[in-house]
């Protein structure tokens, strides 16, 4: 099943990145749409 992008499923990815308790930074690249620069993306991402 394809599920589209947005900014629900970016919070997502951010929250199951969060739960892997990295101790280093984390670089992900993203191609700049609108829905990665949402309040709540941003503020889950600092």
């Amino acid at each position: 099943m394809m599920q589209c992008a947005d900014q629900f499923t970016m919070c997502e990815l951010l929250q199951k990145i969060a739960a892997l308790k990295p101790t280093g930074p984390i670089t992900l690249v993203l191609d700049n749409a609108r829905y990665q620069r949402n309040v709540a993306v941003m503020g889950l991402a600092e």
